[in-house]
């Protein structure tokens, strides 16, 4: 008999770096939308404790596509992080990711918001990042 498979959905791990001025964010697994809601008020809790301006969002180690949480995200949160003080924004995907419609989808609708770069190295994010204003 095969062992059970492991869980693949997680929540991310939010640290807030003080040394560097940003939040960071990494994502692992699957990321459902009750995932994403639940980690995207955790951040806005954070930022209602103290304000920054810098969020490393690190999905590196996301498996699969999300379109289905991009509605939320550009209609719910993105609103309220610009409103709690977020402007810049360095996105690392995972391997092959950075061409899919659910990330082209959601680099056009949150450019109006965020300064946003993405890339697929996190040292090349942490570099992009710290750089900005």
């Amino acid at each position: 008999m095969l062992p059970p498979l492991p869980e693949l959905t997680s929540s991310p791990h939010l640290v807030r770096d003080r040394e560097n001025g940003w939040i960071y964010a990494h994502w692992s697994g699957v990321q459902t939308m009750e995932v994403v809601q639940t980690a995207g008020l955790h951040y806005l809790e954070m930022m209602e404790q103290e304000p920054c301006s810098h969020l490393l969002n690190d999905h590196h180690d996301v498996i699969g596509r999300f379109l289905v949480v991009n509605d939320w995200i550009v209609d719910y949160w993105a609103p309220q992080a610009r409103k709690a003080g977020l402007r810049t924004v360095a996105q690392v995907m995972a391997p092959g990711v950075q061409v899919s419609p659910a990330v082209r989808d959601l680099m056009r609708r949150l450019a109006p918001r965020f300064h946003t770069a993405f890339f697929t190295d996190l040292a090349k994010a942490r570099l992009w990042l710290r750089a900005q204003p």
